[in-house]
Parts: structure tokens; C-alpha cells; sequence
């Protein structure tokens, strides 16, 4: 490959999602200002890769050569298939390559699941994270420091850090109860600051906490079943969340709507009446959500307990 020859090779590559490449780049530039120039590898960075280079065989390579992989890993990431891919690669490549994962966004190193959990990670909302980030990649590369950050340094690049968090696209979903007495029903808010296309949910609920197993009348709902998990009963309801039938020769239009920021929309076809007393058991067993939005699936459980102390707040 051509290209090859003419870029010089990464130490270090950060793997990212591209709507956190702002946060990317900076420490891109902080590393950099550590330990020399042509140090790190970032995808969206236009000096990683150069105007009319195939970008994947490129990325691939540079992942294959770096001796050290970071991955910046929020919520919005932390099951990102490519930032697993990357990691999958690097390792592959060298069976020793260390990666270590990056928390920022309000996320921390303990919450990271699996394949990157077994990882020591950092987190850069913290200036000792930071440092003991630095003291990593020297040690794992033996890259000398041309440049000490002194505390003010850490300082300043995790406020650079956070300031950049907040003009970040943010994309969350949570489906929040209703109760009235023994009455639950549901909302699903858009906790982001984008805009969100929602297309199905999908409530499981065990059969225990509700009434008599009844098909609903409701349009909005695809399915509505009883059947076994972890040997249980439950009733598992799918709909879409909104108005009209799904096919667009119906009269319909096929796109579903769009939920602000901070709006919520309602999903009586899910509601539910509690029995009139509760066991310890069953105010332990979970409600289980998924919600498909034009962005993939978002995935939450609760407690019945956790769902009654929530509609009380």
C-alpha cells in the first residue's frame, strides 16, 4: 500500500465514536503536547488521515501498528460495535497491545462492561486520571516526555474536557412511570439534548404483579403475549409509539414522529393495575424496557419498588 509508506507510524491510537471526536482530538493535542508530535492516531483528525486516502484499510493499519490502544468509552459508546472492533483488532494484531479504556461524560471506569471491563481504566473528568493515563502510555511504550503537565496543565485540559462534553450531541432515552394509586402507566422521555425518531417498545412484565391476562383493543400494539423466562411468567407487550397502522399504502405516513429534547410522550397501551397488596417478592421483580429509535436500542430495568418510589417523586 502506497499510503503507508509516506504516513508515519502511530504509538498510540484512540478509538471513538464520531459525535465525541471533539473530545478525541483535544486529547490528541494534549498527548501530543507530552510526548511530540505524530504520537497518536485519531480517525476524525485531518492529520491522521490525509484527503484521498481509503480511510479503512487505513484505520486498520494504523490499528495493527500502534503499541498502545485507548478507548474513549461514555454511555453513548460504551457498546459501540466499532470501538469494539478497533480494540479487536489491536489486540489481535499483538496479543500484548494494551487498551485501556478512557471514561468521560459522567461515566466511570467501574461502570464498563464486558469486553472492556477486565481492562484498568482512567477517566479524564479527573486530574489524577489524567496523570496516571500519561505514567501509562510512557510506561507500555517506553515514549519519553518532552513535556511535563504541571497540576495547573491537568487542570485546565479537564475543564478544556468538560466544556467540549457539553456541546456534545447527547442521545438518551428514559421511560418513566405514571402511578395513580395502584394504576401504572408509562411515558417514554427523551433525556438527550437531540432530537430522537422512536419507532417500537417492548415492555416485559411479570405475570404476578398484574390483573387477568387481557388482549388489548389498543391499534398501537404489534404483540402482546405470556410466556416463560428464568421460569416465570410474563407478559410481554411490543408497540409502536405512534399514532396509526405501520404500512404507508393505508393511508399512514411511514415515519414516525420525532421527540424533542426533554419531551415526553405517553404509552397508556402499556398501563397495568397493581394487585391491592404486594409481597416483598414481588415488589422485587423487574419491569424490563427496550426502545428502538432510529439510533439502535436502549435497553433499562426496574424493580416494581423502583417504579412505585419513582412515581412518587
Amino acid at each position: 500500500m502506497i499510503w503507508s509508506s509516506l504516513m508515519p507510524v502511530k504509538t498510540l491510537f484512540i478509538s471513538h465514536i464520531g459525535d465525541e471526536a471533539p473530545v478525541a482530538e483535544a486529547l490528541k493535542e494534549f498527548l501530543e503536547r507530552v510526548f511530540g508530535p505524530d504520537f497518536a492516531f485519531v480517525s476524525s483528525d485531518y492529520e491522521s488521515l490525509r484527503g484521498g486516502e481509503d480511510w479503512y484499510p487505513a484505520i486498520v493499519q494504523a490499528l495493527k501498528e500502534c503499541r498502545i490502544l485507548i478507548a474513549l468509552v461514555s454511555r453513548q459508546s460504551v457498546e459501540a460495535r466499532w470501538i469494539n472492533f478497533e480494540a479487536g483488532v489491536s489486540i489481535g494484531a499483538h496479543d500484548s497491545t494494551p487498551v485501556i479504556p478512557v471514561t468521560f461524560r459522567g461515566y466511570g471506569p467501574g461502570e464498563i462492561g464486558h469486553p472492556l471491563s477486565p481492562k484498568m481504566g482512567r477517566n479524564l473528568e479527573d486530574t489524577r486520571g489524567v496523570e496516571a493515563l500519561v505514567r501509562d502510555i510512557s510506561k507500555h511504550t517506553g515514549a519519553e516526555m518532552i513535556w511535563k503537565a504541571e497540576p495547573q496543565d491537568l487542570v485546565e485540559f479537564v475543564e478544556r474536557v468538560k466544556i467540549l462534553e457539553k456541546r456534545l450531541r447527547y442521545f438518551g432515552i428514559e421511560m418513566c412511570p405514571d402511578v395513580h394509586g395502584s394504576s401504572i402507566t408509562f411515558e417514554i422521555e427523551n433525556t438527550g439534548n437531540v432530537p430522537i425518531e422512536l419507532h417500537e417498545v417492548e415492555v416485559v412484565i411479570p405475570r404476578s404483579v398484574m390483573p387477568p391476562y387481557m388482549p388489548s383493543p389498543d391499534t398501537n400494539v404489534l404483540e402482546r403475549k405470556v410466556e416463560m423466562r428464568n421460569e416465570r411468567q410474563y407478559v410481554v407487550q411490543r408497540l409502536k409509539v405512534y399514532g396509526g397502522t405501520l404500512h404507508a399504502h393505508l393511508g399512514i405516513s411511514p415515519l414516525p414522529p420525532s421527540l424533542p429534547p426533554r419531551r415526553k410522550q405517553s404509552l397508556n397501551a402499556v398501563g397495568f393495575t397493581l394487585p391491592t397488596a404486594l409481597s416483598e417478592e414481588q415488589m422485587d421483580q423487574e419491569i424490563a424496557f427496550s426502545v428502538w429509535t432510529k439510533y439502535g436500542e436502549v435497553k433499562n430495568t426496574r424493580s416494581v419498588r423502583e417504579l412505585l418510589q419513582m412515581g412518587q417523586r
